[in-house]
């Protein structure tokens, strides 16, 4: 009863610059201290975006930092609590989220740690009634995470052992799960499968099969889960 809540449930699938800015408008004049992003990667993502637009110390437009290359240092940002409601994107431990430009079919990253949630909820009831393609697609998603990180340039010990640790959970579990998916017990490993394939990407970036990803998802509508792996 303390708390003034908005809720905003029509985040698309990729998020662009347009509907950033849209959801940016819509709420520019509310007093927000903090996001909760209930949802798939899109939602954290676009999350993370608003995070930025909307903080009143910052004021920041996304078209200025990637269209206009703007040279604006992220330095403020709402805190974001994430509970993630697919296994596979990560953005729930990451410092980065993709936005995507329609118009010009690019791909942008936004990188702060400003944007990194404070906190996370897994809940693996949130994943049950999952489809077939929305439990399988970001689980591809996780497993190029893990084998990128894995051969990186920038891999070290602790994100190789993220990474691994990843994929034995990602090989055991995934089959199971697209048998049984009522399996609570698979789903919550799925979602830690995730979370440890995020940390380890937060380390080394991804690498080449994402970058040969994106375009297959601007230009031919590709999930990026199926595109990427």
């Amino acid at each position: 009863k303390d708390y003034n809540i908005e809720i905003f449930d029509s985040v698309n699938p990729n998020p662009t610059l347009e509907s950033v800015e849209k959801i940016t408008n819509k709420f520019k004049k509310s007093n927000f201290s903090s996001i909760i992003a209930l949802g798939g990667g899109s939602v954290i993502d676009t999350a993370k975006a608003l995070a930025v637009s909307l903080n009143k110390k910052a004021d920041i437009s996304m078209k200025k930092i990637f269209r206009e290359k703007k040279d604006i240092k992220i330095k403020h940002a709402l805190p974001i609590t994430a509970v993630p409601t697919t296994s596979g994107t990560g953005s729930e431990v990451t410092h980065f989220a993709t936005i995507w430009d329609s118009e010009y079919k690019k791909k942008y990253s936004l990188e702060s740690n400003y944007i990194k949630p404070k906190a996370v909820i897994l809940d693996p009831q949130l994943t049950i009634d999952l489809s077939e393609e929305m439990t399988l697609f970001p689980a591809l998603d996780s497993i190029s995470h893990s084998l990128e990180s894995i051969w990186n340039i920038n891999s070290d010990d602790s994100s190789r052992t993220f990474a691994t640790e990843s994929l034995k959970l990602s090989v055991s579990i995934l089959p199971k799960i697209l048998k049984s998916p009522n399996d609570i017990e698979g789903r919550l490993l799925m979602q830690l499968s995730s979370l440890l394939a995020g940390l380890a990407i937060s380390k080394t970036k991804t690498a080449i099969a994402h970058s040969i990803s994106y375009p297959l998802t601007s230009h031919f509508e590709i999930p990026h889960g199926l595109a990427a792996s």
